[in-house]
């Protein structure tokens, strides 16, 4: 009796506007779905309820099951437009969580970022950089995400590419945003992540000498930074500045 009655409280939580009621719900479902079958039916039922407000807690926790239902997994994914970025991390990291022990759900966020809203494609970019993952699809997926239209996507696949291995094609698509992306905030993150990856080229180096004479105090302050992980990567001399030879010498 008294665990039927928690169950209802755990329940009738995961519709309440209490963070901490949730995530005690959440937590206290998830533990009951591995002595109790019935806990799944139950949950599988109201997942399946399309008029319920609420179904990403339900569907977030279903899919702690070996074989999660397909329809948990889905709505997951549309929940990555939730505007709550608490909830959209809690299920990055889930996702990633579950990619790592089978390979293959990789498949299902990369397929959706076709039609993905802006905020649902930026999260598949952190999505992507919780995986940790160094392979061609995840190279391929965040090299598409650098050409989207909205600047924060752009701006969270240089983000996750800093811990890939990019070829020199990748570095030249990374320095034309550097050099020409309309947003100073892709410029910034550009310039970290051509410095962080190491190998600068000499355009590279001069696209920095340039950002360092921008009235942009954003994009100086990146140029600044990107020198600075090179000098440590020692990269560059520390005598270099940004600026000209000759006027390091004219004064």
């Amino acid at each position: 009796m008294k665990e039927a009655k928690q169950m209802a409280d755990w329940l009738d939580a995961l519709d309440r506007p209490d963070k901490q009621m949730l995530r005690v719900a959440v937590d206290g479902l998830i533990a009951t779905l591995q002595d109790s079958p019935e806990s799944a039916k139950i949950l599988q039922d109201l997942l399946g309820d399309s008029e319920r407000k609420n179904r990403w807690p339900i569907a977030y926790i279903l899919a702690h099951l070996p074989q999660p239902p397909a329809e948990s997994l889905g709505i997951l994914l549309d929940t990555l437009d939730d505007p709550d970025p608490d909830v959209r991390w809690a299920i990055i990291l889930l996702l990633a969580r579950l990619t790592n022990t089978k390979n293959t759900l990789i498949q299902l966020p990369i397929t959706l970022f076709a039609t993905a809203t802006a905020t649902q494609r930026r999260m598949i970019m952190y999505y992507l950089k919780e995986l940790k993952l160094q392979n061609e699809t995840v190279r391929q997926a965040l090299l598409g995400g650098l050409k989207d239209s909205d600047a924060t996507v752009r701006v969270a696949a240089v983000i996750t590419l800093k811990e890939q291995e990019v070829d020199s094609n990748g570095k030249k698509a990374l320095l034309e945003l550097l050099v020409r992306d309309p947003d100073v905030r892709v410029q910034h993150a550009a310039a970290i992540t051509l410095a962080s990856l190491g190998s600068p080229s000499e355009e590279f180096l001069s696209a920095l000498d340039h950002a360092a004479a921008t009235a942009q105090a954003p994009l100086k302050k990146a140029a600044s930074t990107a020198l600075r992980i090179l000098q440590e990567k020692k990269e560059v001399r520390p005598i270099r500045q940004l600026t000209s030879p000759l006027k390091r010498t004219s004064g």
